[in-house]
């Protein structure tokens, strides 16, 4: 990341005037470590933020910065946690103000990829200047972040108790301030906030369970919200409906099943035209797409039973038909939306300011998930290979993305960007070409997003091509992948030696059954080594 300028960081900073050559032992930390002139700016200094450095802060007990200046902002934020007379959080000393710096500098403009940063860069700070539980959990994703970007540093050890001891607080003042009236904002941000450092540390387990507590909250916040008395749009389900959908996507993407937010009886399959014919803006185009991504995906997840079933009457009749009826109607849906997404990109007056980077995030999940669940009812893999032109699509939107980062590859992004779909690109494309261009730039991608692992859906991928290419080793009973065979990755589970997968493939061709067995890929050797099999007939 290029260090900010100093003329962008006006509001973090104040300068004292102690800008001359005469030597200071009341500087920051940092500045007297590097035994250089500090200029005493609080509660960071100038120097420090224009190198792209991590001020420490002083010893002396700091006046809080004021984080929105704006009185717009400032109402609108008192207005969604219920308050009438706004309180200031207490003045952070050194290792607040600290934390609050770094996220600022180093994590706000990355959390959101390439299309959500409004939320971590002004929404999450606002809301923190008026809570102390959310700004406690802000500064819990600020230690947490330093501590996985240091890991490799002496000082990483101080940095990860500390984070446990803020941690801690976060809890605390959650817990104390969700049991009192007006609560429901202060519920969601924390839990978002909480959601991020679970996905930073890739603990599935406790997402799940956290995404449950704050969809109980938002299901609350939307009744209320639908209530004949209501009279205003609530601002908290303006603001984090989007990103518990999301979130949502991406628990079912590893097999949790969560009930959906909205109904789809209203919202989709009796009002496609009305809900899919015209967006305001990108933010209301993604938020229609994801919708439909958690409904196509749930549907996909109840046809894996037909798809893979030796026996075809696994599924009953109705339920089939019923299957093929919700197919056809989501597929029209993303048609309508994809007209919409067009007419939104082309003709309409907000067209030419539009984020290229944006645009093509949607476009990309779009294509890819149409292919999905265009083949979902289809036992025959072979389907897969009228969507060649899709996974085309996917390849070049997906450069698009990594390309933006211009070598800068993030560590870690809440939101799901590129992975999810490159690796699917790569298990179900069969030009062979488009497949190692989706390989190439899945390196590219940041290490982590929301759940997803690059580094373990590389290590999947290139199995995944080295067996179907006949390059492979044999699976117990002396069975040798040939050139044409089909492989699919059903499940991965992380441990600690590596990453355990459940495979299935077709060997013989497109009409065989499915055979399964389970390969633990360990961490740090490459796939063509020895690997641990056990072999399970379908």
């Amino acid at each position: 990341m290029s260090p900010p300028s100093p003329n962008n960081v006006g509001a973090l900073v104040k300068p004292n005037g102690r800008l001359g050559s005469k030597k200071s032992k009341t500087g920051c930390l940092t500045c007297k470590a590097r035994k250089v002139k500090c200029d005493e700016a609080k509660p960071v200094c100038k120097r420090c933020v224009a190198a792209d450095r991590v001020c420490q802060g002083y010893d002396d007990v700091f006046v809080s910065t004021q984080i929105s200046s704006a009185e717009y902002a400032r109402n609108r934020i008192n207005g969604l946690l219920g308050l009438q007379t706004p309180p200031r959080t207490p003045s952070p000393v050194h290792g607040d103000a600290r934390a609050l710096q770094y996220y600022r500098v180093k994590v706000a403009n990355i959390l959101g990829g390439a299309v959500d940063t409004e939320f971590w860069t002004t929404s999450v700070l606002q809301l923190s200047e008026a809570e102390p539980a959310i700004q406690q959990a802000l500064f819990a994703v600020s230690d947490l972040w330093e501590v996985q970007e240091t890991q490799d540093f002496h000082d990483s050890s101080y940095a990860q108790r500390r984070h446990f001891e803020r941690y801690s607080k976060a809890l605390t003042a959650t817990a104390e301030r969700v049991a009192q009236p007006r609560a429901d904002t202060v519920a969601l941000a924390t839990c978002v906030l909480f959601l991020c450092l679970h996905c930073l540390r890739g603990d599935k387990e406790e997402t799940h369970k956290l995404l449950q507590t704050g969809a109980a909250v938002m299901q609350k916040v939307l009744r209320e919200l639908y209530e004949p008395s209501a009279t205003t749009q609530n601002e908290a389900a303006k603001i984090f409906l989007p990103i518990f959908e999301r979130m949502l996507v991406l628990l079912r993407l590893f097999g949790q099943r969560l009930p959906h937010f909205r109904s789809p009886d209203t919202i989709l399959y009796n009002n496609i035209s009305a809900n899919f014919s015209q967006f305001e803006d990108l933010d209301e185009a993604r938020g229609a797409l994801y919708w439909l991504v958690a409904e196509s995906h749930e549907l996909i997840v109840k046809t894996r039973l037909y798809r893979f079933s030796p026996d075809v009457n696994d599924l009953d009749e109705p339920t089939v038909q019923e299957c093929f009826q919700k197919q056809g109607v989501q597929l029209a849906a993303y048609a309508a939306w994809l007209e919409a997404f067009d007419h939104l990109c082309t003709t309409s007056r907000f067209a030419s300011g539009m984020d290229d980077y944006y645009k093509a995030n949607l476009l990309l999940t779009h294509t890819v998930t149409v292919a999905w669940l265009s083949t979902c009812m289809d036992r025959d893999e072979g389907a897969w290979n009228k969507h060649t032109n899709s996974f085309r699509i996917a390849v070049r939107e997906a450069e698009k993305i990594v390309s933006r980062d211009k070598g800068n590859t993030p560590m870690f992004t809440f939101e799901m960007g590129v992975i999810p779909p490159l690796y699917l690109t790569v298990l179900k494309c069969r030009d062979p070409y488009l497949r190692w261009q989706a390989i190439s730039i899945l390196e590219r991608a940041p290490a982590r997003e929301g759940l997803w692992s690059r580094t373990e859906a590389l290590r999947v991928c290139r199995r995944v091509v080295q067996l179907e290419s006949g390059t492979g080793q044999m699976i117990p009973g002396g069975i040798r992948f040939q050139g044409g065979s089909i492989v699919d990755a059903r499940t991965l589970v992380t441990t600690e030696q590596g990453t355990r997968v459940t495979f299935a493939a077709k060997l013989n061709g497109h009409q065989e059954l499915w055979r399964e067995w389970d390969e633990l890929i360990p961490l740090e050797e490459d796939v063509g080594q020895a690997i641990q099999y056990s072999l399970q007939h379908q």
